[in-house]
């Protein structure tokens, strides 16, 4: 007999009418029938009659029990709000009324301690329940009071039960259990062989709590998107087995390219869409990855990211590492926490995931027998041998199977025999070469038989996705592209379908049940486009060019708001340049719409630094190498800053070199003083975040030398404070001081009213002063400078002084012995906060380094470790090797402390992971981060730490 259940809750927030779900569906995989208003549309007896049937006929009511929950049942809340709360807390009273005030039916539930007060009088007395998500207890403590008060589980009196073993719950849902899904995966064929191992490796990760990502990889062609479209319809088949959530993402573009730049801020906006998060949504990167990843462990989910090679360095010395920090730091979390299982298939494996306990496999070549039935399957005839030397010749790749089939079956009649009559491929690619090969039969084919399949192949090529039905119509219309659309234009609707299900019918295009939208596998696509491109440039620019005003004029707006509106002007851009008119789309979308000239809104206002660097990837012969010279010379130095910029926004900084190097020789060229001083600049600040400090000097020096010829003072002050930082980092801090005093007294000149340094200025200069120990000076420095930029609103600026501040009023309290930190440690949140809402990568370990300092020295050590770890990953995804110095010294201080401080109760935490080491463990933990310490000073030049480090080698526990 089934125990069955009434939720009874108010609409709080969001936030907790998703928790109130997560709590049916826990209660129903236990084994009860759960009635709850969420799951119903609209009852057609009526919400009052549904309520009073659902109270009545209930074993037992949860009273979720908040302030507001409170007020609506006992009548107290404002007039015309809560009327369900209200009604249902009528009957609540009237049905203990009859009882005589008797109460086994009605628990109170809390999710929060603090709610304790606002249980409703009547219930104070009884026993509650605290349901929380670090606590099974109450969970566990609920279902025990639910099944043995049921009569049908009356146990003996003096006899200790255990919670009994329900029958599968499936068999009590009223209601199915509701699964959220989002799935956007490239179409596949529906049949597939050969992949049984594959699919119950996946069947045995989803049951298997303990595997929270697995990957598959594989060059394209093999099957990857076919095998996991497969998988998630038999699981969809199923109820999808207990998942809660279904999240299904493909990054996949065109063919094996490299270059093209693919941003993450698709996935990302739609992933925070699909989670229904309401909040503010944080500003970094990292910190978008976290929040994502802690919204996907609140419930069961499956997460499927397909395709994700685009988001991967290429073969070479980054290869398999995340391009976007915020995926490298969604991916890390889910890694150890996620409640369900992340999919990934890719072509390179992922190197972040490396150090977790993440299965990855190899996604292998089909067999002979699964090779064999593939072609079998499109109808192909002849001897066994034939076909199994014809599998061989492929490598058992899928999709050449699948087009030499059809190809075979459409053209010889299936005869096996007749493939030695199909033209060999003589391209250079070692990937895809056999289904390049059967590609190019079906060109040659297509060609002599003159339809309008050819063209409708050369049109899906223009696209790097499904093309829909707009964008193909556009091409379809007069006057026809030469080469391009002469064949589709003045074809009739039933002949354009003949044409589509006969291309379809030959695998080489596929096309969803629910969209008019066509599309194909890269490969072939890639193949198409490229043969076009070369065969006829003119009509291969024509094309582009078309759809470039099509997307152009698509936004409502001449100027969007929003990456979402933006986003038609995203892929004018990439249209546009494709057809070779760079510099019109530089100058009519991407300069005056996209980032509104100087304003740089895309990335100032928005945010949107991934969107930005794949426009800029357009204007590219090579990625971040040479502009093309579509454009002026005045424009690639330009769009060489902007790039710069953008990738050292996105912690991409060994990138960011080659544009920042490149714009300052087209300076030099052109004997622009103020922009040869302006990039020498930029160039000296990124060699210093990358630890390169005899080049960040040199840069440096250049920068004021260059400076100085100009006329503006800006640029000779703030030169030489760029210059000074990287003297200061290099040791040479006297050196540095007069740099620092030269520029303060050029900033009194410029702007008598601000007669101190200020924002990134003054930040390294008062970092300088606290070396020196002058803390009472930079307290009033910092102060004055922080009530200037408040004014402002700048949040870089305001985040920087109050860094500054809570690192002087630390140092002070620690050298008068003092023990009052709550000025410093209020300073450290807000310099924190401030430093992730600016967006940009290279100053937040400024802060977490500070504030994992103060945690250490207050033994808050699970709080230090937190920093520390976000910096380690930071530092290590943007190669800083200076943070990452500071990590490594700051790390030994944190074991060091908890070695003197603690007998046996230690905590680090390494790739997110919380670990409790030994003694012994963490003496080695010392000792490593100590030796990568002085390695990284010695390759670095960082001898500002010459002093910290020797102080380390000096501790009894130092064995290097």
């Amino acid at each position: 007999m089934t125990i069955q259940l009434f939720i009874s809750y108010s609409h709080d927030s969001d936030q907790h009418v998703e928790n109130i779900l997560k709590l049916a569906n826990d209660l129903r995989r236990a084994g009860f029938t759960v009635l709850i208003d969420q799951q119903i549309a609209a009852p057609a007896e009526g919400w009052p009659l549904w309520m009073e049937n659902g109270i009545e006929d209930a074993d037992f009511v949860l009273l979720i029990c908040t302030e507001t929950y409170k007020k609506r049942i006992t009548s107290k809340e404002k007039k015309g709000i809560g009327f369900g709360c209200r009604f249902e807390g009528k009957l609540i009273y009237n049905s203990i009324n009859n009882t005589a005030s008797l109460n086994n039916k009605f628990l109170p539930i809390l999710f929060n301690l603090n709610d304790k007060p606002h249980i409703p009088l009547l219930l104070s007395g009884d026993t509650f329940y605290l349901l929380t998500p670090d606590d099974p207890k109450g969970f566990d403590d609920l279902k025990r009071r639910l099944v043995k008060k049921h009569k049908a589980f009356t146990s003996v009196v003096g006899e200790i039960e255990d919670i009994p073993n329900l029958p599968d719950p499936g068999s009590y849902f009223d209601q199915p259990i509701t699964v959220e899904t989002q799935i956007d995966l490239p179409v596949t064929p529906s049949d597939i062989v050969g992949r049984e191992k594959e699919v119950e490796q996946l069947n045995k990760a989803w049951a298997d709590d303990n595997i929270r990502v697995i990957s598959f990889i594989a060059w394209g062609g093999v099957g990857k998107s076919s095998l996991i479209n497969h998988w998630l319809n038999n699981l969809r088949d199923e109820g999808y087995r207990g998942a809660e959530r279904v999240f299904a993402h493909s990054f996949y573009s065109q063919g094996t390219s490299d270059q093209r730049h693919v941003s993450a801020e698709h996935f990302i906006d739609q992933a925070f869409k699909f989670l229904r998060f309401k909040g503010e949504r944080p500003t970094s990167p990292h910190d978008q990855g976290l929040k994502l990843a802690e919204l996907f462990n609140q419930r069961k989910t499956l997460l499927i990211l397909d395709g994700l090679e685009p988001m991967q360095y290429p073969p070479g010395d980054m290869e398999g590492r995340l391009k976007d920090q915020s995926l490298s730091a969604l991916l890390k979390n889910l890694a150890y926490n996620l409640k369900g299982l992340c999919v990934i298939t890719s072509r390179v494996p992922v190197f972040e995931l490396q150090t977790s306990k993440s299965p990855s496999y190899e996604l292998e070549r089909l067999s002979v027998e699964a090779g064999i039935q593939v072609l079998e399957n499109s109808g192909v005839i002849g001897p066994k041998a034939e076909k199994v030397k014809a599998v061989e010749e492929i490598e058992g790749h899928a999709l050449t199977l699948a087009l030499l089939g059809s190809y075979l079956k459409t053209v010889y009649k299936g005869d096996i025999g007749k493939r030695d009559q199909m033209p060999a491929y003589a391209g250079r690619h070692k990937q895809g070469k056999h289904a390049r090969k059967v590609m190019q039969s079906y060109h040659d084919w297509l060609k002599t038989e003159d339809g309008p399949e050819l063209d409708i192949l050369y049109i899906l090529g223009l696209f790097d996705r499904a093309a829909d039905e707009d964008a193909i119509n556009v091409l379809k219309a007069a006057p026809a592209i030469e080469g391009v659309s002469v064949r589709i234009q003045n074809l009739s609707h039933e002949d354009w379908a003949f044409a589509v299900a006969n291309l379809t019918n030959l695998r080489l295009i596929l096309q969803s049940d629910q969209t008019q939208a066509l599309d194909c596998h890269p490969l072939v696509r890639e193949y198409f486009t490229e043969h076009l491109k070369a065969q006829n440039p003119k009509g291969y620019q024509a094309a582009h060019a078309r759809l470039y005003v099509y997307y152009k004029n698509l936004p409502k707006k001449e100027q969007p708001d929003t990456l979402e509106e933006m986003a038609p002007l995203f892929t004018a851009v990439a249209h546009g340049c494709l057809s070779g008119l760079h510099q019109q789309v530089l100058l009519e979308v991407y300069w005056s719409r996209i980032r509104r000239e100087n304003e740089a809104y895309i990335v100032k206002i928005l945010g949107g630094f991934g969107p930005d660097l794949a426009c800029a990837a357009y204007f590219y012969e090579e990625t971040w190498g040479k502009p093309v010279k579509g454009i002026t010379e005045m424009w690639r130095c330009e769009m060489l800053n902007w790039t710069g910029f953008c990738l050292r926004g996105l912690g991409r900084l060994n990138e960011a070199a080659e544009p920042f190097i490149s714009s300052l020789e087209i300076s030099k060229q052109r004997s622009s003083w103020k922009n040869i001083g302006i990039n020498a600049s930029n160039t000296s600040e990124l060699y210093l975040a990358l630890g390169n400090l005899a080049q960040a000097v040199e840069f440096g020096r250049q920068s004021v030398t260059y400076a100085d010829q100009g006329e503006e003072d800006f640029h000779k002050m703030s030169k030489r404070t760029t210059w000074a930082d990287a003297l200061f980092q290099s040791g040479e801090q006297q050196k540095a001081k007069a740099l620092f005093v030269e520029a303060e007294a050029i900033q009194q000149v410029r702007q008598p009213k601000y007669d101190t340094l200020y924002s990134l200025s003054g930040f390294r200069f008062c970092l300088l002063l606290l070396d020196l120990g002058e803390v009472d000076k930079v307290i009033q420095r910092a102060g004055k400078t922080l009530e200037w930029v408040q004014n402002a609103k700048r949040v870089l600026d305001i985040a920087l002084d109050q860094l500054t501040l809570g690192k002087a009023h630390f140092q002070k309290v620690l050298k008068q012995n003092q023990s009052e930190f709550d000025q410093s440690k209020t300073y450290f949140n807000q310099a924190v906060e401030g430093l992730r809402a600016a967006g940009h990568q290279e100053y937040l370990p400024f802060g977490l380094l500070a504030r994992a300092n103060y945690h250490t020295h207050q033994n808050q050590h699970n709080a230090a470790w937190q920093d520390l770890d976000e910096v380690f990953e930071s530092a290590t995804y943007s190669q800083m090797l200076l943070h990452l110095t500071d990590y490594q010294l700051e790390a030994c201080r944190n074991i060091h402390q908890q070695l003197k401080t603690s007998a046996n109760n230690f905590v680090v935490i390494e790739n997110g992971e919380t670990l409790s080491p030994d003694r012994k463990s963490m003496e080695t933990r010392f000792n490593h981060h100590l030796k990568e310490a002085t390695k990284l000073i010695t390759k670095t030049g960082y001898h500002r730490r010459d002093k910290e480090l020797d102080e380390m080698l000096q501790l009894p526990i130092c064995n290097i």
